[in-house]
């Protein structure tokens, strides 16, 4: 399946470090998640694009698309947790993020991130490439 290979390639780059690469897979799997009608697969991919955009240094839309993403999840009673290598890379990218913007930024971000809707999520993601 296409979407897994995108994303483990995307996993691969994270676990390097490199953050671009991680973006480009990530993203190319959530369009790919969403042209195969997978809406939960879509909703895990939108979080490694987060840790990605995180791991460029673009904390503020990372956080956002985070919180888009697992409000997403929520919604369809899907929950990915106990993966030891996943819960790491959000640990290592999406946390100090959150250390960046400091507490009360982190949390309204989360909160504009949570309001704003799937497809303006999955438009946000997509116009990540350009921005």
């Amino acid at each position: 399946m296409i979407r897994n290979s995108l994303h483990y390639l995307g996993d691969c780059a994270l676990c390097r470090g490199d953050g671009d690469e991680g973006a480009t897979q990530y993203r190319q799997s959530v369009a790919a998640a969403l042209d195969h009608e997978h809406v939960a697969g879509a909703a895990v991919e939108m979080e490694g694009l987060a840790m990605a955009l995180a791991a460029q240094g673009r904390c503020e839309l990372a956080i956002r698309l985070e919180a888009a993403a697992a409000a997403r999840m929520e919604a369809l009673g899907v929950y990915v947790s106990g993966v030891p290598f996943w819960d790491h890379l959000k640990q290592r990218y999406l946390a100090p993020a959150r250390d960046v913007l400091g507490g009360p930024a982190a949390a309204a971000l989360e909160a504009a991130g949570r309001a704003m809707g799937w497809e303006a999520a999955v438009a946000a993601a997509s116009a990540s490439a350009t921005t």
